[in-house]
């Protein structure tokens, strides 16, 4: 018995170290309720007119099918100098995320051209940036290839050579060190931005945060060796250990990335000109001013478009983010205004499988075992909460979501051929839902019971159990030098 207590957790935990499981499964209609349109204006000071949900659809500038999100650009409109930007669309995910997680987002079309400015990211805007961002596809104008950045407070920086196929091209990730460049990697693939990426049909984007690292992958549509859990659709398990060498790898050998980043939404939006898009517009070839070209060009925005098939998340089992608020009841969360952010341009496979769900609702989950030695019955009154949130851009307003937490039951049964021995544990599980900027401001510890029972032999144990299920800019010198780009 003894040995088998000590095995035991070395098992689960070699297991933890790879095997992520599906919190949440965002296709089609699913990001009407899982996302907010921001109607808002445009903290990086871009040429853009951001729609709310409604308006967006009205206008057929977002459209939904049982199988993609497509999220367009005005590009019929010739604007007035002294009227509203170009009509575009800025989302945000309402739930948040944390260490030890990994989005993996299948895109078919992302928005190109003279002026245009994209963005897959994911920050708390709240907080910013003392709770990090991560770039995961972003770029302006006609440049190529992606570059994959990280912002973050004082004391991170990267070594310039490190396991990644990208190339690093600033190691300093501190907002105010070069304008917030950021410690940025330009991707080693030449599809995975723009028309290239558009050509081949676009391809897969994932993103594993950990509390020791941060890496980025990208797969495109044609890649014979893009992994089979990343391109199956709704794959309730990955194994991050199986996709080899990420195109950026940020490790914490020099920035306490457990400290640095906190809970985050994930954001997509699409802006014009701007901070960035603006300021090195005419180095890039294209064509007078850029506010003349988002005003007069209409129909250059055509290929201006998002074509989502899907974003999924992933929350490693049996780990917990001390990032993420936490509650045994109520909690609310509150998305306050942010203080401008400045940006540059200088600058798994097992039997077990779990559904996403956008609700808090009751949950059990039951696993077998046969050993030949001993029965063990482990029951764990355990709350779950699930927090939902929302979080890219300087708001005016704070928003505050509120959410309520419902019991989860994790039964484990082995079935012996020689003695029978029950352990009850008063084990807190704590399930975390959550997105990708904000490490929040309260954070509330759950309190849990448990009912023990009385079996012939007993041991009582109150060892926690704790479940997590959850949530640029360099350049080259090809790339001119100059700054600021806001929240």
């Amino acid at each position: 018995m003894r040995s088998f207590w000590i095995f035991a957790p070395f098992l689960a935990s070699n297991v933890q170290a790879s095997f992520y499981l599906l919190t949440d499964n965002w296709v089609g209609t699913s990001f009407l309720s899982e996302f907010t349109w921001e109607n808002i204006a445009d903290p990086t000071h871009g040429r853009v007119n951001y729609l709310s949900q409604s308006e967006s659809l009205a206008r057929g500038l977002t459209v939904v099918s049982s199988n993609s999100l497509v999220l367009k650009a005005d590009s019929t409109t010739v604007l007035s100098p002294s009227g509203p930007g170009r009509d575009s669309n800025r989302i945000m995910s309402r739930k948040q995320f944390g260490h030890n997680t990994i989005l993996v987002a299948d895109i078919k079309h992302m928005p190109f051209g003279c002026g245009t400015w994209p963005a897959l990211w994911t920050t708390n805007v709240g907080t910013w940036p003392n709770d990090g961002e991560v770039d995961i596809l972003e770029g302006v104008n006609i440049e190529t290839p992606n570059v994959m950045t990280l912002h973050t407070g004082a004391n991170c920086t990267m070594p310039l050579s490190r396991s990644q196929k990208g190339t690093a091209v600033t190691t300093d990730c501190y907002w105010l060190t070069n304008g917030n460049a950021g410690c940025g990697v330009i991707s080693e693939n030449q599809s995975s931005y723009g028309d290239s990426f558009n050509n081949v049909g676009g391809g897969w984007y994932a993103m594993e945060r950990t509390p020791t690292f941060i890496k980025v992958w990208f797969w495109s549509r044609n890649d014979p060796l893009a992994p089979a859990d990343v391109t199956t659709p709704g794959q309730a398990v990955i194994n991050s250990d199986n996709w080899g060498v990420p195109s950026a790898f940020f490790p914490n050998t020099q920035c306490d990335i457990a400290s640095k980043f906190g809970a985050h939404n994930v954001i997509i939006n699409l802006t014009f000109c701007g901070d960035w898009a603006g300021a090195v517009y005419g180095t890039g070839g294209c064509p007078g001013t850029c506010i003349d070209n988002v005003n007069n060009n209409p129909s250059a925005f055509a290929n201006a478009y998002w074509d989502i098939a899907a974003i999924r998340m992933y929350a490693l089992s049996g780990s917990v983010d001390s990032k993420l608020p936490s509650t045994s009841s109520t909690t609310t969360l509150a998305s306050a205004t942010s203080a401008a952010r400045l940006s540059s341009a200088c600058r798994v496979t097992t039997s077990i499988s779990t559904s996403p769900s956008t609700t808090s609702t009751p949950t059990t989950l039951t696993t077998t075992s046969t050993p030949t030695t001993t029965t063990t019955a482990l029951t764990s009154a355990t709350p779950s909460t699930t927090l939902v949130s929302v979080c890219r851009a300087k708001t005016s307003t704070s928003t505050s979501l509120i959410t309520t937490s419902t019991p989860t039951t994790l039964t484990t049964t082995s079935t012996p051929t020689i003695t029978t021995t029950v352990l009850t544990s008063a084990t807190p599980s704590t399930t975390l839902v959550s997105v990708c900027r904000a490490k929040t401001s309260t954070s509330t510890s759950p309190i849990t019971t448990s009912t023990p029972t009385t079996p012939t032999t007993t041991s009582t144990s109150t060892t926690p159990n704790t479940t997590l299920v959850s949530s640029s800019r360099t350049t080259t010198t090809l790339r001119p030098s100059v700054c600021t780009r806001s929240l």
